[in-house]
């Protein structure tokens, strides 16, 4: 299939021409800046890894005078470690914004066909669908880069959704090297993607519940707090006062508590030991209408502790086994998941054990367990 507007023209007995937009002048300060545009709204097209791409590019195009403006629609997932954000410019304003950058960089959408049409450089990225159906119609060949998902030699999905979705197969240091390239900027950069957790992209907040802050970041998102950690009733009441939360617990919760503050807990995990928690508890526990999963490690087992808590939902926590199979690679790590204990953020519980926060060696691995079961948040790189 060729491109798409060569269909469109075909089919409407049309020639193609070029567009013609009349853009609006806004107000820029800066002579020499990029632009780059994501969006959420189809998931499959949804590159969550831009702000890694973003950590590899400030540093060396600040330092040679280029900003970097976050364009697009007030909806648009916020990339925070931009120059600018430009989400509620018209149209008009964007395309003017665009026509004097020195390069776009963005998924397939309408932005890198607004810089197509003033042949400004771009690097796209394509995933469920073929790059040569929707490429920069308008742009000298020399001036695009367009970098597709890998396919694994399978058609596009052509899908809104794709499972896994192929856009992580881009690396970003693959995007890095191409914005330099198109920009003439003669640096290769000393990073290597050696594997990506598939929740890397997810932020999240673990709370061990031993101490009481208060947390501006967390107040429209869901922590979780780590009773299996340490046990504080009073200090869990706090958290889920003040937070939405899903709790982590190897105790019986008092059901005073999971009543007073219902509306707040999301799920409740039950990690099952050596303690006995009687199904009585959880009979109990279902009339407070909060969601909860008992979940044990016991494999062997697990059809008699299914049979003894018959009337409630019970999984295979399979965590030690991830963590023991997982492929343990001598690299360093990122991780947007964090652990807060007595006021200190650590990037694992391993780095919690050793007392390691984040302020020290926090991309150092520690390779026990404890750090592996979470491998699925980790980025992982040399």
């Amino acid at each position: 299939m060729s491109h798409l507007i060569e269909e469109y023209a075909k089919s409407l007995g049309v020639k193609i021409g070029t567009p013609v937009l009349n853009d609006h002048f806004y107000p820029i300060l800066d002579e020499k800046y990029i632009t780059i545009h994501t969006d959420n709204k189809i998931d499959s097209k949804n590159y969550e890894y831009f702000p890694q791409v973003i950590n590899l590019i400030k540093p060396i195009l600040n330092n040679l005078g280029y900003k970097i403006y976050q364009i697009g629609g007030p909806a648009d997932p916020v990339l925070k470690n931009v120059d600018k954000l430009l989400l509620n410019l018209s149209y008009r304003q964007s395309a003017y914004v665009i026509k004097n950058s020195k390069l776009h960089l963005g998924i397939d959408s309408l932005p890198v066909h607004m810089a197509s049409m003033y042949d400004i450089p771009i690097v796209a990225l394509y995933s469920h669908i073929m790059a040569n159906n929707a490429y920069p119609y308008w742009s000298s060949k020399e001036k695009i880069i367009l970098l597709e998902s890998d396919k694994k030699g399978n058609k596009p999905s052509y899908s809104y959704e794709e499972n896994p979705k192929t856009i992580r197969t881009i690396k970003p240091e693959t995007i890095a090297d191409s914005i330099f390239s198109l920009l003439g900027i003669e640096i290769k950069l000393n990073f290597k993607t050696l594997n990506i957790g598939s929740n890397y992209h997810i932020e999240l907040t673990e709370v061990v519940p031993n101490f009481v802050a208060e947390l501006s970041d967390q107040k429209d998102k869901n922590i979780y707090i780590r009773a299996d950690l340490h046990f504080d009733d009073q200090k869990i009441a706090y958290w889920c006062a003040n937070y939405k939360s899903t709790i982590i617990s190897n105790k019986m919760l008092p059901l005073n508590l999971v009543r007073q503050f219902s509306a707040n807990i999301n799920t409740i995990f039950f990690k099952l030991t050596d303690e006995d928690i009687p199904a009585e508890y959880f009979y109990q526990l279902k009339n407070t209408k909060v969601k909860f999963i008992i979940c044990t490690k016991d494999k062997k087992n697990l059809p008699q502790i299914r049979n003894k808590y018959f009337d409630f939902t019970v999984e295979y926590d399979d965590i030690e086994d991830r963590a023991s199979n997982c492929n343990k690679i001598n690299a360093k790590f990122l991780t947007n998941k964090v652990l807060l204990s007595e006021g200190k953020v650590y990037p694992s519980e391993a780095h919690l054990k050793i007392n390691k926060s984040i302020d020290s060696d926090n991309d150092v691995i520690y390779d026990d367990n404890d750090f592996w079961k979470d491998s699925e948040h980790y980025y992982l790189y040399e």
